[in-house]
């Protein structure tokens, strides 16, 4: 650990990011021929977060459908919880 300073959307981008291809290579090991416009990712977030929150995850989801160049963008989701 570095303790270096870093802008919460950019470590929250890259996790994402991490999970998308981590999950894309597992994939792509099993079906050779998938691309990520075979895959509908979800993005889920409690209902109980406020909306600036939710828009900031929102913004990081995007983020990461653009870096990855997929046509179909990470999708949010509200999920209430029992």
């Amino acid at each position: 650990m570095t303790r270096k300073r870093m802008e919460a959307h950019k470590v929250f981008t890259h996790s994402i990011k991490f999970l998308v291809n981590s999950l894309f290579e597992r994939l792509k090991s099993a079906v050779p021929d998938i691309t990520l416009d075979d895959i509908h990712f979800v993005v889920t977030v409690p209902a109980i977060w406020d909306d600036p929150s939710k828009q900031f995850m929102r913004e990081a989801a995007t983020a990461v459908s653009l870096q990855c160049n997929t046509s179909r963008p990470l999708v949010l989701f509200d999920v209430n919880w029992p």
